[in-house]
């Protein structure tokens, strides 16, 4: 849902956004927006759904003890059956393949399949098949991602980070040992791969329940105000110059680390 508060914070700033890419309940927020739908209706859709609401808990199979496809039917209620491909804005959605541990980024195909699988938890969920792939969520090997973007043409990428600072709570349920587990693993991860961004948006939203959103308002409100905070941070040009020095002293030291030893 802060995802939506960020999208707000970048329209009424004027930002252009050029390409989208997301992971897991990212790739859903990102899809409904890449295809012109409001965010007010967007905040209805993503408050709607919890647990209860995409799952279909008797049809589990193939790998998992039930099924998503809920979630898949209720993106499709709003923009029909529609491809990744027809996206007014360039949309990327980020898988993982089960089988192989690769990542798998989809730029085309169907789209109601590509947030099924990436939205697809491991163990509790089955996996969806494309292209002879079985894909799990995106966010196992990349939950910000970034490099899609820059694959895309993006020359200037803001990052999500939703686990900025977060704190793991005590497991009470199944389900919460699962979250966590998910969690500390991808957010080990998430750190390296948010240094490719020119700008994080960071959000902590520990206080916030990761499985019944029963008020939107104030998971929007925080991530409204962290993005207008950081857009208008942006906005000394100064600061741009110097960010987009250092990212190419960074790419440098890439390629040629002896030069600054």
């Amino acid at each position: 849902m802060a995802h939506v508060g960020v999208l707000s914070a970048f329209q009424k700033s004027g930002q252009h956004i050029s390409y989208l890419a997301g992971s897991s309940i990212g790739a859903v927020v990102a899809a409904l927006y890449s295809f012109g739908v409001p965010l007010v209706e967007i905040e209805d859709i993503v408050a709607s759904l919890n647990w209860k609401t995409i799952t279909d808990f008797g049809f589990g199979k193939d790998g998992g003890l039930f099924s998503n496809q809920l979630l898949g039917k209720a993106v499709t209620n709003v923009i029909g059956n529609t491809s990744i491909e027809d996206a007014p804005i360039p949309l990327a959605i980020t898988a993982t393949d089960i089988s192989s541990g690769e990542k798998v980024v989809l730029r085309s195909g169907n789209l109601k399949k590509a947030l099924m699988a990436t939205t697809c938890v491991p163990g509790l969920y089955a996996p969806i098949e494309i292209d002879q792939r079985f894909l799990v969520d995106g966010g196992l090997l990349e939950n910000v991602p970034i490099s899609p973007l820059f694959d895309m043409g993006a020359r200037y990428v803001y990052a999500v980070d939703l686990g900025h600072g977060a704190e793991y709570r005590r497991p009470t349920t199944f389900v919460d040992v699962l979250l966590n587990a998910f969690e500390v693993a991808i957010d080990h991860n998430t750190i390296a791969q948010l240094k490719r961004a020119d700008s994080v948006i960071g959000l902590n939203l520990s206080s916030f329940s990761r499985i019944i959103c029963e008020d939107p308002i104030p998971l929007v409100n925080v991530g409204r105000e962290k993005a207008l905070e950081v857009l208008e941070h942006d906005r000394d040009i100064t600061k741009i110059i110097v960010r987009y020095f250092l990212k190419i002293k960074r790419n440098i030291q890439e390629l040629f680390p002896w030069v600054f030893r």
